[in-house]
């Protein structure tokens, strides 16, 4: 029986630690998929963190948004 447990999986608003992590696995699969290397510099990977992990990042459809 799958109706036996409940389960409540944050959203990334509640989870900013994993935006990192799931950024590298985005561009990773992106790089895999188009066959070039994806990537972000080192300032604008730092910017885009700095916003990820802000209060103005709303992630409202959570990994649908970062992906």
């Amino acid at each position: 029986r799958i109706d036996l447990w409940t389960f409540r999986l944050p959203g990334l608003a509640e989870r900013r630690e994993d935006v990192e992590p799931n950024l590298a696995y985005e561009l990773e699969q992106i790089s895999a998929r188009d066959g070039t290397n994806v990537t972000f510099n080192k300032e604008a990977r730092q910017r885009f963190l700095a916003f990820a992990v802000s209060p103005d990042a709303a992630w409202a459809a959570n990994f649908r948004d970062l992906s």
